[in-house]
C-alpha cells in the first residue's frame, strides 16, 4: 500500500504545474482567452477546469492534436467565432466561476520534456477582464510580462 502511495507521489509532483509556463490568460465576455508568451511548435493543446471544492472534478473545455506555430505574443480564444488551431478540436467556453481553478497544458515538439503545464487559481473576483493572470499568480496588464525562466 506504501509503495502504490509513494508511486503515486512521485508521478504527481513529475507532472505537476509549472509556476513558469510561458502562457497568460484573461476573460474576455464568456470566453476564455490564452497567450502564448514563447515561440512553439505546438502539437497538442488542452484545457481543464474545476472548482476547489473537495469532491471537484476536472471538466474539460478545449481539446486540440495537430501542429501548429505558435508565437511569442499569439493570442487566442474559446470562443466558437475564434480561429480553428486543430482539424477536429473541440472547444467550449469555461464557466471561470471564481474560487475554481484552469488547468492549460500545451505539448510541443522539441526537447526531451516538451510540454508546458500552468494551473491558474481564480480568486473570489474570478478572472479578471482587464488583467492578465500568468502561470506564477501575478496579475500584469499586459501578458508575457512575468518572468517566465526556467
Amino acid at each position: 500500500t506504501i509503495a502504490i502511495a509513494v508511486g503515486v507521489l512521485l508521478t504527481g509532483c513529475e507532472i505537476g504545474p509549472d509556476r513558469n509556463a510561458p502562457i497568460s490568460i484573461k476573460r474576455d465576455g464568456e470566453s476564455l482567452v490564452v497567450a502564448i508568451c514563447e515561440d512553439l511548435d505546438a502539437t497538442r493543446v488542452a484545457m481543464e477546469e474545476r472548482g476547489l471544492s473537495f469532491g471537484d472534478r476536472w471538466s474539460n473545455f478545449w481539446e486540440g492534436d495537430g501542429r501548429v506555430q505558435l508565437k511569442v505574443g499569439d493570442v487566442f480564444s474559446t470562443s466558437v467565432d475564434g480561429i480553428t488551431m486543430f482539424v477536429g478540436e473541440r472547444r467550449s467556453n469555461p464557466a471561470m466561476n471564481p474560487d475554481s481553478e484552469i488547468y492549460v497544458v500545451i505539448d510541443y515538439a522539441g526537447g526531451e520534456d516538451s510540454i508546458h503545464r500552468a494551473a491558474f487559481r481564480l480568486g473570489t473576483d474570478g478572472l479578471s477582464e482587464t488583467y492578465w493572470l500568468n502561470a506564477d499568480g501575478s496579475e500584469t496588464a499586459e501578458p508575457c510580462t512575468a518572468d517566465h525562466s526556467p
